[in-house]
């Protein structure tokens, strides 16, 4: 039997891999669709060759386009052969992707010339257990039960359409055996994920060992790469190698019956794969085998529900890992912990405590990142000398990398570190194991440091820096024990933070107001009424707990966030910031609604005698505070948004107007009679004062001035935000 060359090249033929899906391809599956699905052959007749059989059948329309494309209907057509075809439907060409096929002229005719026998065989001639050779050179394998013929393990569905020059025997599978593992690959949909994979590595080559030599391969399903990053899989050369070579053994095509199960068997890449029988189906290092034995020309496949990925090291584990691509990011930034010599690389065993990226949301990343000595503390402090496994945790205290200890409880139902609970155990690695935590460790670091990496704190961290409180000496980062009150961001609304920011002096004093040294004071032991002595030297109030109210408020802050716990102190974080140790000037000129009080306090020659106790040295002072847009409302008479120089009172008048916004006594609101009461200023005059329940007005009778920021505290008195400038009343 002779073909024309032209038509049926030497073989066998081993193609390259293509990755790109040609227009054809897409017009053969619509050609290829039919809308019933039937297996009946109209319009075929005695006088059909095999090729117009088939192009004449229904359900076959994609081979009939694929054999078109592949320049085989000529062949096909020849009276003076004799040919049996094992034709697919469009359905079973449905279960591999007919797109790369037929981008692959060259793997397509291979395919469909193994589709081909040089001889016509009826059905009913086919024995149990027979072999035939193949137009491509390969041979089939017969099985056949009560009736039911199977080839390579694809059923014969429509047996003995006759032709001129053979017989048709429509098949509901396409057969791959002749193809080799990386085409294999690339023609199954679900492992299209390893196929682009395969490429990455350079592995799809004509003279890869994939192509070329015998092995047995675990192939990972798409779905396998759930939880993968895959761009940082293919995107490292050594780790999408080794990888890649784990799941090979070499030499040998080992089919499911063949496993040798509590075994481990030796990979290409050198490790080995544990094998376990002993469940309902096979497991590879714990990963089910979903599907076993596809054959190919250089071996065997079996699918997998995972990728194996134990012989990667910490590091490579972390960075492959979609959950913890953060961390990943984190230890590339540290060259001490992504070199190879790094314990989370070398071959010494490590167990590591691993946040998911979840895990940062409230960590300021890029000042961890930006700090090595920080980055290397925090990320040490997450790993453990040795691979201890979920099963070999034990409640206690466990010394880590970094020098301290973290705090593991075991229940019956739960693993925590410092208090986080375990997410994920037993991740293993070449170098160890690795559990997933849902929050960053960071009992390691001081109270700065955990400030400097808490994004609700970045304004209270700035305020640290300006006062020079984060240095090596600074009380804050000293053994303690401390309790720090630590203020939100939200809590500095309404406060000029650039000009809290030039006053170090004044920033520092505020913050220490904020610290209680020598004790580590928890949520659980804070006492209604107690006043714990600060750093500053002023005490603090503590009210409303155990009482009705829930919330616990120091000096009236809110606390929101209690118990944070550092190397040398607990945090809890409050909604506000702490000003009652600082007098009215130094507050009105911090406080955004009086910046031009404060700059007219300064030009009338008053801040030195509003900084102190007041004239009777006594009991302090009371202001009334115009905010800006009283200010503005009273003296910026062209309208422009500033008070020029033009606008202002002479001193003289300016000092006036301002003492008559001042007490020398101290009221706050609820202290002010319901009646109208007259009270003393510095000017010498006296201000009308009434409250009606809550709202306090000044002056009711003439410019009737209301109190809209009542009773800020200052440590010489109390600050009144009021609405309306008061005008000071003509003498008798």
């Amino acid at each position: 039997m002779t073909f024309d060359t032209e038509l049926l090249p030497n073989r066998p033929i081993r193609r390259g891999l293509h990755l790109c899906l040609g227009l054809l391809a897409a017009a053969l599956i619509l050609v290829g669709c039919d809308s019933n699905g039937g297996t009946e052959v109209p319009n075929v007749s005695e006088d059909n060759s095999v090729a117009e059989v088939v192009a004449a059948s229904q359900n076959t329309g994609t081979l009939e386009s694929a054999l078109q494309q592949a320049g085989l209907v000529e062949a096909l057509d020849d009276s003076s052969q004799s040919f049996t075809v094992f034709a697919p439907t469009d359905a079973a060409f449905g279960t591999i992707d007919a797109g790369e096929l037929t981008a692959n002229d060259a793997l397509l005719e291979e395919v469909l010339t193994y589709h081909v026998v040089p001889q016509a065989i009826n059905a009913g001639d086919i024995q149990d257990g027979q072999t035939v050779t193949t137009l491509e050179g390969d041979t089939l394998r017969f099985s056949v039960s009560d009736g039911t013929v199977q080839v390579n393990g694809a059923t014969v569905t429509n047996p003995d359409i006759e032709a001129t020059n053979g017989v048709v025997h429509k098949i509901d599978g396409v057969l791959l055996e002749t193809v080799d593992v990386v085409d294999r690959a690339v023609l199954t949909p679900q492992l299209s994920t390893l196929a682009a994979a395969v490429d990455a590595a350079g592995l799809a080559g004509s003279d890869s060992p994939l192509r070329n030599s015998t092995l047995t391969l675990f192939a990972p399903t798409n779905g396998a790469f759930e939880g993968l990053d895959v761009d940082a899989l293919t995107g490292n050369s050594e780790i999408l190698s080794r990888t890649l070579n784990y799941h090979v053994i070499a030499g040998q095509r080992i089919g499911s019956g063949a496993l040798p199960s509590g075994e481990s068997p030796a990979t290409l890449e050198g490790g080995t794969i544990d094998v376990d029988l002993s469940g309902d189906v096979p497991t590879l290092n714990g990963i089910p085998v979903s599907t076993t034995d596809i054959r190919t020309e250089n071996g065997v496949v079996h699918l997998i529900d995972g990728v194996l990925l134990q012989r990667l090291d910490i590091v490579q584990r972390a960075t492959v890992t979609s959950a913890l691509s953060t961390l990943a990011s984190a230890v590339g930034a540290s060259s001490a912990l992504s070199a190879g010599d790094s314990p989370l690389r070398d071959d010494s065993p490590t167990t590591v405590f691993a946040p998911v990226n979840g895990a940062f949301q409230d960590v300021d990343v890029d000042e961890l990142v930006g700090n090595t000595d920080l980055l290397n503390e925090v990320l040490s402090y997450h790993a453990v000398d040795g691979a201890v496994t979920s099963d070999q945790l034990e409640s206690g205290s466990v010394p880590t990398l970094e020098g301290g200890s973290v705090a593991v409880t075991v229940t019956d139902t739960s693993v925590t570190v410092d208090d986080v609970p375990v997410t994920t155990t037993d991740i293993r690695t070449r170098n160890g194991v690795v559990h997933l935590v849902d929050d960053v460790l960071l009992r390691g670091v001081d109270a700065v440091d955990r400030t400097v990496l808490t994004s609700a704190l970045s304004t209270t961290q700035a305020a640290i820096e300006a006062a020079g409180l984060d240095g090596a000496n600074s009380p804050l980062r000293s053994e303690g024990p401390l309790t720090i009150f630590a203020p939100l961001n939200s809590g500095f609304d309404g406060l000029e933070v650039d000009e809290l920011a030039g006053q170090p002096n004044l920033t520092g004093r505020i913050l220490q107001y904020h610290a209680i040294s020598g004790q580590r004071i928890e949520a659980a032991d804070l006492s209604n009424g107690e006043t714990p002595q600060t750093l500053e030297g002023g005490t603090i109030t503590v009210e409303g707990v155990g009482v009705d109210t829930a919330a616990v408020t120091l000096n009236g802050v809110p606390v929101s966030v209690t118990d944070i716990q550092t190397e040398n102190a607990v945090i809890h974080l409050i909604d506000g910031v702490l000003l009652q140790r600082i007098n009215a000037v130094e507050r009105a000129s911090i406080t955004a609604n009086f910046r031009i009080l404060t700059e007219l306090v300064g030009e009338a020659g008053l801040a030195d005698a509003l900084s102190g106790p007041g004239p009777d040295g006594e009991d302090g002072l009371t202001v009334f505070a115009p905010t800006n847009d009283a200010l503005l409302a009273a003296l910026d008479a062209n309208n422009n948004g500033e008070i020029g120089v033009g606008e202002l009172p002479s001193d003289s008048e300016l000092q006036s107007l301002l003492e008559y916004h001042v007490l020398d006594d101290v009221f706050f609101a609820a202290d002010v009679p319901t009646m109208e009461t007259n009270l003393p200023t510095l000017e010498g005059s006296d201000v009308t004062v009434v409250r009606d329940e809550n709202a306090v007005t000044l002056n009711p009778n003439a410019e009737a001035s209301s109190v809209v920021a009542p009773n800020v505290e200052v440590s010489n008195g109390v600050i009144h935000g009021v609405d309306t400038v008061l005008q000071i009343p003509p003498s008798n």
